[in-house]
């Protein structure tokens, strides 16, 4: 936007460094609060940038060529004069084609002010009869605000579809279809209550979604009847009609369409698709290796015993250096198995549902994409049209026809008009056009809002990544050190009860078992690197920590 209106974007740039050094923390703003310091910015600066900068930068770009006229394209024939005009179409096509749009103005309820915890537990089991089928029912809790509510697994879902109805293009939380089988399995009901735990914690982070009635009334309303009620009425509501009804909370939209949005998307959406595949892989992975190391952990626990066995064995033939090693093996191979053991169960906590719930979330992402084609295919299906009638009327030469408004009628001479394409084109049926303009705005619309969904999902899962890595190297590290603790501890008291004359066979034991078993020999503790070069300048520093300083030449 500051570019397209023809400001400098360092000067924006500096704008945001004093708003920062005034206390403002900038770092954690949404996309509505950067609009709105875009918005502050326009108006702070609307008569100090320099003529230079009056041109809009977009008039120096190559055209589009799906969103110019057919007979307005670059050809080898194209004349000089021809080629002055032809600019974007939002220029050529729609000289008052405006880049925002004033919306209804969001206002924000107490519930948005308010931090909420929302706690699903308490699953119970409705038996069905021979018309209803059983399901289950979970209490849904609501902090501070003291709401409780009984609602399934199948309302959540209902939820959803209606908050996607309302916000097509806004990246929901992901709910799995397969919860709403009502399985009584244990497992499967726990799968359940973490999906909608997710589900609700991510739901409210977004002020647009926390802000609606509906999902105040989800939470809050616990009457069955009027609950009932409230599903009949909202499933009778038709999605907004246009963009102007979908509330912004500055009661304003970007709206305006450019080449470097539509192949950010384009980039986005090779991202959602690789992702999808990855992520399905990486949790089919993740359940192997939880499979391998729980086996793993079963052949240290049956070694465990063998030991033991053995160790119970030389005691009775009262061999007692024999039986402090077997003893003492046994104990490592317990501590191997109990290693492997909490392995498979960090492996089923995070990393494989991390790598399950993502994939979906790639699908919500897709839903959004669907969305958008939708709406591009519909803008340039009627832009089509509309150029096709505006071809075809500039060749008859009959201005009748053109319905061309009064005050445009005085703008240029009928000669000018007849002989000059790139003067008339933009002024015939003006009417048809303005409708052309709205589609496209809607496109922009869209465009924008899933852009700014794309990057916020995608800032989202990088945090989340760097958690779950952190957490992994932190698990692995930790139970390292625990076998590194019980070998060196065995070690030390079996180097007191060996004799000399089995000294050199019990280190030769010893080195094989480490090499065979993959038992650390020194532990390794995991911390972070910062260097205030690295964090003032981004992607400017090498790997280590020196800030990259390029020569002019």
């Amino acid at each position: 936007n500051i570019v397209n209106k023809g400001y400098n974007p360092e000067s924006f740039i500096n704008y945001l460094r004093s708003v920062k050094s005034d206390g403002d923390d900038i770092d954690t703003w949404n996309f509505e609060e950067l609009q709105h310091s875009v918005l502050k910015f326009i108006g702070d600066h609307s008569g100090n940038h320099s003529t230079e900068e009056e041109v809009p930068i977009s008039q120096n770009h190559e055209p589009e060529p799906e969103l110019m006229p057919t007979a307005a394209r670059p050809n080898e024939t194209t004349s000089k004069e021809q080629k002055d005009w032809l600019l974007p179409l939002e220029v050529s096509l729609y000289p008052h084609y405006s880049s925002e749009i004033q919306t209804k103005k969001l206002s924000l309820s107490e519930i948005v002010k308010t931090k909420l915890v929302i706690k699903v537990h308490d699953p119970k089991i409705i038996e069905g009869s021979l018309f209803k089928s059983s399901c289950i029912i979970y209490t849904i809790d609501t902090a501070p605000l003291g709401w409780s509510v009984k609602r399934s697994y199948k309302d959540c879902l209902w939820l959803r579809e209606q908050l996607h109805k309302l916000f097509p293009v806004t990246v929901l939380p992901p709910l799995n279809k397969k919860g709403a089988k009502d399985s009584t399995d244990s497992a499967e009901i726990m799968k359940c209550i973490e999906s909608m735990q997710n589900f609700f914690h991510e739901l409210q982070r977004d002020k647009l979604l926390k802000n609606t009635e509906l999902f105040k009334q989800f939470l809050a309303n616990s009457d069955p009847a009027q609950f009932k009620a409230i599903i009949k009425e909202t499933e009778k509501q038709s999605p907004p009609k246009s963009i102007y009804d979908i509330p912004q909370i500055e009661g304003a939209a970007i709206v305006s369409v450019t080449k470097e949005g539509e192949t950010y998307l384009n980039s986005m959406r090779n991202y959602a698709d690789s992702c999808s595949i990855l992520y399905e892989r990486l949790a089919k992975v993740s359940e192997t290796i939880t499979k391998l190391i729980g086996a793993l952990s079963e052949s240290f626990s049956e070694s465990a015993q063998l030991y033991k066995e053995l160790a119970g064995l030389n005691a009775t033939i009262e061999c007692t250096e024999l039986t402090d090693i077997f003893y003492s093996l046994q104990g490592v191979m317990n501590c191997l198995s109990e290693t492997h053991r909490k392995q498979t169960i960090f492996f089923q906590n995070h990393l494989g549902v991390f790598y399950k719930y993502y994939s979906e979330e790639v699908l919500s992402m897709k839903e959004a994409f669907a969305v958008i084609d939708a709406t591009k295919k519909d803008y340039l299906k009627h832009e089509k049209k509309l150029l096709r009638k505006k071809e075809q009327l500039f060749l008859d030469k009959n201005m009748n026809n053109w319905h061309m408004e009064e005050t445009d009628k005085l703008t240029y001479s009928k000669e000018e008009l007849l002989a000059h394409k790139e003067l008339s084109f933009p002024l015939i049926l003006p009417t048809e056009t303005k409708q052309v303009i709205e589609y496209r705005k809607a496109y922009g619309y869209y465009l924008n809002k899933l852009i700014d969904e794309a990057e916020r999902v995608t800032m989202k899962n990088y945090r989340t990544m760097r958690k779950h890595l952190k957490a992994t190297t932190d698990e692995f590290v930790s139970l390292s050190k625990n076998v590194y603790d019980e070998w060196s501890k065995i070690n030390a008291h079996l180097n007191l009860k060996i004799s000399n004359m089995h000294r050199k066979r019990w280190d030769s034991l010893l080195e094989n078992l480490k090499t065979d078993l993959a038992i650390p020999t020194q532990v390794y503790y995991n911390c972070l690197l910062y260097t205030s070069d690295a964090a003032d300048e981004q992607r400017g520093v090498d790997l280590g920590g020196g800030r990259m300083i390029k020569k002019k030449k």
